[in-house]
């Protein structure tokens, strides 16, 4: 799978529901960094974001609060 591909099906899958950094990884077929390093270049441009006390990825919807990861 290309980069912008694993980008694209993150992103779908964040829509779907939250997923810590590690399901994230092994859903998209690479290593806990890899997937780490892809969510955070990907919540630069979208509004995704890390949820701290969960230890989930979440699309930030309107009338939530969230921080940027």
């Amino acid at each position: 799978m290309q980069s912008q591909e694993r980008a694209a099906l993150a992103l779908w899958l964040l829509q779907q529901a939250p997923m810590t950094t590690a399901e994230m990884a092994e859903r998209l077929e690479m290593s806990w960094n890899g997937a780490r390093a892809l969510l955070i270049k990907i919540s630069r441009t979208t509004p995704i974001y890390r949820d701290d006390e969960s230890h989930t990825w979440r699309v930030l919807r309107e009338g939530t609060e969230g921080e940027q990861a």
